[in-house]
């Protein structure tokens, strides 16, 4: 029988940790940690990151939709202007159905003038 064999269990445990040396014990107990909470922080800032991002493209299209459908309202106001600028002007005999061209150029430009938009003819 070896001597080892009769020895108490706290003897094998004693003997199985006097084989581990501090230099093993204290890089694993401080590494480990660090690990872990590096590894937690990683993944909550690449969420994080992402939400916000996803967050940013979306106010982003908001805006862009946003700034078309103004746009676009602007334009639809034009026909009824230009319509209400060349009844007025026929009205008051400044337009003349015989001579489009004499005419064409000034109402264009009042009407760049008063609804903001810049209208190349």
């Amino acid at each position: 029988m070896s001597s080892r064999a009769g020895a108490p269990r706290g003897a094998k445990l004693k003997t199985w940790r006097s084989g581990l040396s501090i230099r093993w014990i204290l890089p694993v107990a401080v590494v480990a940690p660090m690990l872990a909470l590096a590894s937690v922080l990683t993944a909550r800032a690449y969420t994080t990151g992402r939400r916000t991002a996803n967050e940013f493209a979306s106010e982003n299209t908001r805006q862009i939709h946003q700034r078309i459908e103004d746009h676009l309202d602007r334009l639809m106001d034009l026909p009824p202007a230009i319509n209400q600028l060349n009844l007025s002007r026929l009205r008051c005999g400044r337009k003349d159905l015989d001579d489009p061209a004499r005419s064409r150029l000034p109402a264009f430009q009042t009407l760049g003038r008063s609804t903001g938009t810049q209208l190349d003819y």
